[in-house]
């Protein structure tokens, strides 16, 4: 209440309202007070529990797979944020993009807020931190939830839930109380002195700011952190599939302007299970820690060398264009790892396989590069392993071509349309049918059968040749069944197995069971092995299942004999009854000395060790008459008869083998 003016002309204020306004003040002053204490303390929380997130991010992407295949669900994440969930974390929580929960640190279900929360920073790509509604000053506990973005190339594709206690909360509440107390003495120095007031504002202003640009700092060094956790292969210290990848996009875009040229060297171990199966998988760790170092060491600065996982290395070295860098680090590496006495320490040699591609066009992406030098290396592998080879436009065309015949050769399985033809094994002393070989065939809507040389290809994919073969032998079982039903003869009826089945240890039992369901006897079967199986490193397993079925009356038969790697001593080792050569390349046997010559040291072997002997690819006369001069105990080929359908074969049985 203003009661008159005070003689300097200023309002006067009544009796009694001083200590009034006084109060007013201070509560005014107060409640100033009270609201930058709980700004502060707001803000120092929420930085303090980011700073948190942002570590227990890089540590999770530290020790987690690669983070594409964690979101997409082909790699599991559950491990890896168990271990990076350690105090003052509590709980992880993966989500994808669009809010839905992947894995967590704990069995704890998240809520359809936090789903909703996870959702938002996944797609606004900024973090948000969520804090308990616990009174801090009377406990001094405090909780909070950081829902951290997963990012990659700029698109969102996921949140991390961080849940943490602030065990620090009471000390930064203390210290937003200290900051409001300096508010509250600013408020009254700005009352009485102006200018002073002004000048602790300012300070407190930029005390405020340094805070704030330190935490951000912080945030900062640990996101780049982070990034580079990301982009490296924690074993061989090396970049990681995905550091490779953006430093292979970063190099491309100068191929469009300037004059150069991008060489991919792709690096594979060869046969690293061998030595894991020998030696401990802590060799294979040690091969693969030690190439990485020399890989490193191998290229320039200005060069990219990563491993893209298992036991993959990738180089890229960028050169004027044309220029053969690529093929010389590839010749140096080849002769660096053969010398190297830390890799050549353990019981199997380490060798690579190099394949290598050329990109001067800036079109060409990450992932058609590493096609290319992918299809190189495999052609490296099929050309014996512990070599280079740079990849041709016809790979690629050939490539295409396989798997345009591997979709149809599908769709002819799911159709039936792979039958066995069947090829009479003959007797040379009698010309007595022996038994028959089924062979497959691709049958087409017209009725036609294509033979199994037409779609060789397919058979250097080990699951669809497996597949082939166990519908050839079901098949040919069924028909054995068949034909001893109609009181037939037909002596033994011989397939082709793969490597993948022999070594199946239930193969053995599932193939005598269904002789067994067929009304056949064992010795009415025999089965023919090529040489990679006999030169598995699974030689064990297939040993066993060999010997089960040797021991059953199963005939077993070395296809292909002498055409490969296979020495004398794999007709010990295993229990082979036959093995079959192709005498169809040694021309006549009656007028040419050196292959008669060979053929008489082969059928004197194995009469030697009982082994019977099966000529195939016979096709002349002249060739019948000189392997039964030699002591050739059987042969198969057009000389008798073709290969016929199952309804042939009665007919066939009845006429017999002409002489």
């Amino acid at each position: 209440m203003i009661l008159g003016t005070a003689p300097d002309g200023l309002p006067k204020p009544a009796p009694g309202s001083v200590p009034a306004l006084l109060c007013a003040g201070l509560l005014g002053l107060v409640a100033v007070g009270w609201l930058i204490a709980e700004v502060t303390a707001d803000r120092l929380l929420r930085a303090e529990a980011e700073r948190l997130a942002a570590g227990a991010v890089a540590e999770w992407l530290q020790g987690a797979p690669e983070l594409n295949a964690v979101l997409e669900g082909r790699a599991p994440a559950a491990d890896s944020l168990v271990a990076a969930a350690h105090r003052p974390v509590r709980r992880l929580t993966l989500f994808d993009a669009n809010g839905r929960p992947l894995a967590g640190s704990t069995d704890a279900e998240a809520g359809a807020a936090q789903r909703l929360r996870a959702r938002h920073v996944a797609l606004g790509g900024r973090p948000l931190t969520v804090l308990s509604d616990t009174d801090t000053r009377v406990d001094g506990q405090a909780t909070a939830e950081v829902y951290m973005p997963l990012a990659e190339n700029g698109s969102g594709r996921g949140a991390l839930l961080v849940a943490a206690d602030l065990a620090n909360a009471p000390a930064l509440y203390r210290r937003a109380l200290a900051l409001a107390l300096v508010a509250m003495t600013a408020s009254v120095l700005l009352a009485c002195l102006p200018a002073a007031a002004m000048h602790l504002r300012n300070s407190c202003a930029r005390t405020a700011k340094q805070m704030e640009r330190r935490d951000a700092a912080l945030l900062e060094e640990a996101r780049q952190q982070a990034e580079r956790l990301a982009a490296s292969d924690a074993l061989s210290g090396l970049l990681n599939r995905r550091g490779v990848a953006e430093a292979f996009e970063d190099r491309r875009r100068l191929l469009g302007e300037r004059d150069l040229m991008l060489t991919l060297v792709l690096v594979d171990v060869d046969d690293l299970a061998a030595i894991n199966d020998s030696d401990g998988h802590e060799a294979g760790d040690t091969v693969l820690r030690r190439l990485g170092t020399l890989l490193g060491a191998a290229v320039r600065q200005e060069d990219i060398a990563g491993r893209l996982g298992g036991d993959e290395f990738l180089l890229i070295v960028t050169t004027p264009r044309f220029e053969p860098h690529g093929a010389r680090l590839a010749r140096r590496l080849l002769s660096r790892i053969a010398e190297d006495p830390e890799l050549q320490q353990f019981g199997v040699p380490v060798t690579v396989s190099i394949g290598l591609t050329q990109v001067w066009k800036a079109q060409t992406d990450f992932a058609e590069a590493l096609r290319q030098a992918d299809l190189a290396l495999a052609a490296a592998r099929r050309e014996g392993r512990g070599r280079q080879v740079v990849y041709q436009s016809s790979m690629g065309i050939r490539h295409d071509r396989r798997r345009n015949l591997r979709s149809k050769l599908n769709r002819a399985l799911r159709n039936g349309d792979i039958v066995p033809a069947y090829q009479p094994v003959v007797a040379l002393g009698d010309r007595r049918i022996d038994g028959f070989e089924a062979l497959a065939r691709w049958r087409h809507g017209d009725g036609s059968l294509l033979e199994a040389g037409r779609f060789r290809d397919i058979f250097e994919n080990p699951h669809q040749a497996t597949l082939v073969s166990e519908r050839i032998l079901a098949l040919a079982i069924a028909d054995g069944g068949r034909l001893r039903r109609q009181g037939r003869e037909f002596g033994r009826l011989a397939v082709n197995v793969t490597e993948a089945q022999v070594a199946d240890p239930g193969f053995a039992e599932r193939l005598l069971d269904s002789a067994l369901a067929e009304g056949l006897a064992a010795a009415e079967l025999s089965l023919e092995l090529t040489e990679d199986i006999l030169l598995s490193q699974r030689e064990s397993a297939i040993r066993r299942s060999l010997q089960h079925l040797s021991s059953a009356g199963v005939l077993i038969a070395f296809d292909d004999f002498g055409s490969g790697f296979a020495s004398l001593s794999h007709l010990r080792r295993f229990p082979i009854d036959r093995i079959k050569l192709d005498f169809s390349c040694l021309g006549d046997l009656g007028t040419e000395s050196e292959a008669r010559t060979i053929a008489a040291a082969i059928f004197g072997m194995a009469r030697g060790l009982e082994i019977e002997t099966v000529a195939v690819g016979v096709r002349t006369a002249e060739l019948d008459r000189g392997l039964k001069e030699l002591g050739c105990d059987y042969a198969q080929g057009f000389r008798y008869a073709r290969p016929v359908p199952f309804d042939q074969i009665g007919p066939l049985l009845e006429q017999g083998i002409a002489a």
